[in-house]
Parts: structure tokens; sequence; C-alpha cells
């Protein structure tokens, strides 16, 4: 049962990546990670990757269509993010356009 939800933005150029850390102030077991554009470009050739205080989730990457717009698709991505570790998201995008991303972690 989802009791909260923790969202990252993040806006990438065409062509390039990003990395975005963020810590979080009490434990967090994350149970789903969703993922959508802004202006709702399909997300096939963007890739994504998360670790916690540099330990990867997912190697090497994963195209960010696949964890899902919503609860019923959203990827099941169980992991606990401890208080005040780095929490990063690492976003490539090979789109000829600029994008905008939304990730939700669905926490237990």
């Amino acid at each position: 049962m989802v009791k909260e939800i923790r969202s990252i933005s993040a806006s990438v150029g065409a062509g390039a990546s990003t990395k975005i850390t963020t810590t979080f102030e009490k434990d967090l077991r994350v149970s789903k990670v969703i993922c959508t554009e802004r202006g709702g470009t399909t997300l096939h050739n963007v890739h994504l990757s998360f670790d916690i205080d540099g330990v990867p989730l997912i190697r090497p990457s994963i195209p960010a269509s696949q964890l899902g717009t919503n609860f019923e698709t959203g990827m099941p991505l169980e992991f606990l993010v401890k208080a005040g570790s780095a929490f990063s998201v690492s976003i490539t995008n090979n789109l000829t356009t600029a994008i905008t991303l939304d990730i939700a972690l669905l926490i237990e």
C-alpha cells in the first residue's frame, strides 16, 4: 500500500545527460518507480539508472518507458533508502528534443 509519494524532476537537453542527487530526512521503503514526461514525449530512447551512495540499483541503465506511468504499470523496484543516504538518478536523453521528467518514488 502506497503511503507517500516522493518526486524528482529534471530537465535534460536533446542529446544530453544529467545526474540528480537527493537525500531524504527519514528511511523510505520504495515499492515502485514511475516516470512521466511533461510534454507527453515517448521515453523509449531516454535511459535512467539509479544508485544509493554510489551502489547501482539498475545496471547499466533502463529505458524510462519501462518504468511505467501509473501505479498499475509502475515497475516494482523494491529498495530502501536510509535517511541521509545519497539517492541519485542518472538520465541520458537520446532524443532530438529537450525533455522534462517527473520520476515518482511510491513509498510503502
